[in-house]
């Protein structure tokens, strides 16, 4: 028979443990002013992540035993397509207390929120020149419009946070000229901004981008030219952001070059479903080796041709490269989205 879930797996995967069961009955009973306010109860980044959470919930929806899980991420989209903009509450007992907050990225603004709801007087220290972080950098706009990352910006804003942009932890404050200036606790949300690099001969060449560098660009409109032919190295999320957008900018021919199949890719299905929906093709089984370069600039990629093997511990078949046997990939330019960390230097 029909049921609701009370204590439900979505809400137990979901990093912030949104209540899933709730406001999807607010839905149903078609109370939109109530649901948007349990979102925001525990989620400062609603608009965003209702286009761009990995949403572990849907993975684990009980309705998979009858068919198909819930849209869960979509449903939270709908929901905050009908917010009101009125301006949050703020708290009514001021704090003394005064806290920086480093990186006006997801965390640090989630962070700033909460603070701030609480009456703490909070000051978001940002490195570029608008906040948002990867958020409002990377994620194509095909993905998360300007207006929809403002939805949530605005908010958070309105509780008073002092957004400082152009200020770059390590050059132009440090952790103790924080202090020196009043700020009693300090929280560190830098993100993971710098890209992995593939370790192969060659990777210098002009031609050779970071994914998240890519990305941006394209974003803040600042791409150089890309030529006829693009190729992705990755298998993840951001590696399909960056062959969809080098689509969208006019490139004839993209692919995505991955060591394994597409069926071990880890990146959600709508982003791999969205790529055969283009036509970008997929090079399975192809680990860069080798940059190649004619006249100073990126030419190909030389690839080892790989095999599944046993599998290691993500559960996953290992790739074994084939000994002798190798495929060049003509190419005018490289887009590296193997992975991301943090960078901590300051």
């Amino acid at each position: 028979g029909l049921f609701d879930c009370i204590k439900a797996p979505c809400r137990d995967v979901c990093a912030v443990e949104q209540k899933v069961p709730l406001y999807m009955q607010c839905v149903r009973e078609g109370r939109l002013h109530e649901a948007v306010e349990i979102v925001r109860d525990d989620n400062p980044l609603g608009a965003i992540l209702g286009r761009a959470c990995n949403h572990p919930c849907q993975h684990a929806c009980v309705r998979t035993h009858y068919d198909e899980p819930l849209a869960i991420r979509e449903i939270k989209r709908f929901i905050m397509d009908h917010e009101s903009k009125g301006p949050p509450a703020a708290a009514e007992v001021a704090k003394k207390a005064r806290v920086a907050v480093i990186g006006a990225g997801p965390c640090g603004l989630g962070a700033a929120y909460f603070l701030a709801a609480a009456g703490y007087p909070v000051t978001l220290f940002e490195g570029r020149a608008y906040p948002g972080g990867m958020v409002a950098g990377s994620i194509p706009g095909y993905r998360a419009t300007a207006a929809v990352i403002g939805q949530d910006l605005d908010r958070i804003l309105a509780l008073g946070v002092d957004l400082k942009c152009n200020q770059q932890a390590g050059r132009d404050f440090t952790l103790t000229s924080l202090r020196q200036q009043g700020y009693r606790y300090i929280v560190v949300a830098a993100g993971a901004q710098k890209g992995q690099r593939l370790g192969i001969p060659g990777e210098d060449t002009p031609g050779g981008i970071d994914a998240l560098d890519f990305l941006r660009a394209a974003r803040e409109k600042k791409l150089p030219p890309l030529g006829r032919r693009v190729g992705v190295v990755g298998g993840g999320d951001v590696a399909m952001d960056c062959a969809r957008t080098a689509w969208r900018l006019g490139a004839d021919e993209v692919s995505v070059i991955y060591r394994r199949t597409r069926e071990q890719m880890p990146a959600q299905y709508e982003e791999r479903h969205g790529l055969e929906e283009e036509g970008i093709p997929v090079r399975e089984l192809l680990a860069p080796k080798e940059v190649l370069a004619a006249g100073g600039r990126l030419s190909a990629l030389r690839c080892a041709k790989m095999q599944l093997g046993e599998p290691d511990a993500s559960g996953r078949r290992r790739p074994v490269e084939i000994p002798g046997v190798e495929e060049d990939v003509a190419l005018d330019t490289l887009v590296v989205a193997i992975s991301q960390q943090g960078d901590f230097g300051f």
